[in-house]
């Protein structure tokens, strides 16, 4: 929601719909309530929705002082990492205090052109951490977590902090949290003290002295989640079966992966449709994942023929969100030409945006690039940018 001069205040929707006050037209209503945000995501999908119009030359002009802030921080943030890889090899008390400073320094630098830089965030909550300083630390984890809502390292590490400040309650909260955003880590093992767990069962809650409730709220923008932990924690079981015929979303989106990976390694058309009239419920609901899912399937020609008008259009709508992986599929598209014009310069910007998101191929994706710049005969051909 924004708010437009002396209007009512202005909703936009996830198409770019706006509610009209004070009599303005669609795009003077859709410039007044983006123009002074500071995410690139808000011009670009200007860009997309009036070509050409009234507003173009001010929204380049926005995009490319933020594309260039973005470089900016990305570069402080690299620095930043190998200070605090450095930390990890140790040294005297003197060289690890050096190795801090200069970790925080370009932490903050890196934030500081770009506030919504969620692995920034997580990166500093680290590095307090490590000094302990809880509360510093936990003051980062939780604007790691206002940028991305489901990071579920940040709420792994919220909750150590949490514990070390003597908050049982909150960090059993922050637990169950990071079991119930992390999909892609089911069989993630920790060993602490010696005593090897699931961190994605109740074995892990047990131990941290936490009680599996019967229902929690997940993140802070999420409206709708699961009633019971094992929907968001087991894999294919009964209980998680009965998450699916719940309708819980968690388990859709993962019954969906399933029935995909299962589809495309075999070459089943059938478990496609299945995956993909999942997804589409899950985007009949705004959920990001269904958006992306839908567009991952109509990327591809296994159950129907490629539709670049809808494949783009599901992965804007997942992106208008953050949502970090339909970001890095539109980087795909640009990078290689398909769907979306040829354009390295938009991959890169789109896949440093992913990677600060969290993701991680996003991340490899973004040094591949930045590899082909140095050397042109790099695997990445051309280097046209």
């Amino acid at each position: 929601m924004y708010t437009s001069g002396d209007c009512s205040p202005i909703f936009i929707d996830i198409e770019g719909s706006v509610d009209l006050k004070c009599g303005l037209t669609a795009e003077q209503a859709y410039w007044d309530a983006i123009s002074s945000s500071t995410k690139m995501i808000d011009f670009e999908n200007y860009l997309l929705r009036y070509p050409g119009g009234r507003f173009e030359e001010a929204a380049q002009i926005k995009l490319a002082e933020l594309h260039a802030a973005y470089g900016k921080a990305i570069s402080h943030f690299r620095t930043a990492l190998r200070h605090v890889e450095a930390i990890g090899v140790g040294g005297d008390v003197t060289f690890i205090q050096q190795q801090n400073e200069r970790a925080l320094l370009n932490l903050g630098l890196a934030i500081e052109n770009y506030p919504y830089f969620a692995e920034a965030h997580f990166e500093m909550g680290k590095v307090f951490w490590w000094q302990k300083d809880y509360p510093k630390a936990l003051e980062a984890f939780k604007r790691a977590i206002d940028v991305n809502p489901v990071y579920s390292e940040a709420y792994l590490y919220e909750g150590f902090s949490y514990e070390n400040m003597s908050e049982q309650a909150l960090a059993c909260e922050s637990y169950i949290s990071f079991q119930a955003t992390n999909n892609y880590l089911p069989a993630h093992v920790f060993e602490h003290f010696g005593f090897v767990m699931r961190a994605f069962s109740t074995e892990f809650l047990t131990y941290r002295g936490c009680r599996a409730p019967d229902g929690f709220r997940l993140g802070k923008t999420l409206e709708e989640h699961t009633r019971v932990l094992d929907c968001e924690t087991t894999n294919w079981s009964d209980e998680l079966e009965q998450c699916f015929q719940m309708g819980n979303a968690t388990a859709m989106h993962r019954r969906a992966q399933e029935l995909w990976i299962d589809a495309w390694n075999q070459g089943d058309k059938i478990k496609g449709k299945e995956a993909l009239d999942i997804w589409q419920e899950l985007a009949d609901r705004d959920d990001p994942r269904g958006y992306r899912g839908v567009a991952w399937i109509l990327d591809h020609e296994l159950v129907v023929p490629i539709d670049c008008n809808k494949v783009v259009d599901y992965y804007q709508r997942a992106a208008a969100v953050e949502y970090p992986d339909a970001i890095s599929d539109l980087a795909r598209h640009h990078l290689y030409g398909e769907c979306l014009p040829k354009d390295v310069r938009k991959a890169r910007t789109l896949y440093a945006r992913a990677a600060v998101l969290g993701n991680s191929y996003a991340q490899g994706m973004l040094e591949n690039i930045d590899s082909c710049k140095s050397n042109p005969q790099h695997w990445l051909q051309p280097c046209d940018w």
